[in-house]
Order: C-alpha cells, then sequence, then structure tokens
C-alpha cells in the first residue's frame, strides 16, 4: 500500500484524522504504518 492509498483510506474511513494524517505527510511519518495501527484499535 502507498501513500496516497493509505492516506486515501484515513479520510475516508477515519475522517477525523484527516488534518492529523496531512501533518504527518509533512513530518515523513509512514501512514501505512498509522493506518495499521487506526485499524488496530
Amino acid at each position: 500500500m502507498s501513500q496516497e492509498e493509505a492516506l486515501k483510506r484515513i479520510v475516508t474511513e477515519y475522517p477525523e484524522y484527516t488534518t492529523q494524517a496531512m501533518q504527518d505527510i509533512k513530518d515523513g511519518v509512514d501512514l501505512v504504518e498509522v493506518l495499521s495501527l487506526l485499524d488496530s484499535y
């Protein structure tokens, strides 16, 4: 899964995290890892 695909899923499935995800991209955080954490909750 690419960063772009991970972002699309976050926006769709976890819209409350969209702003944080955008900041994470700027900070170089791997959104695929972020998404796997969100999925595990």
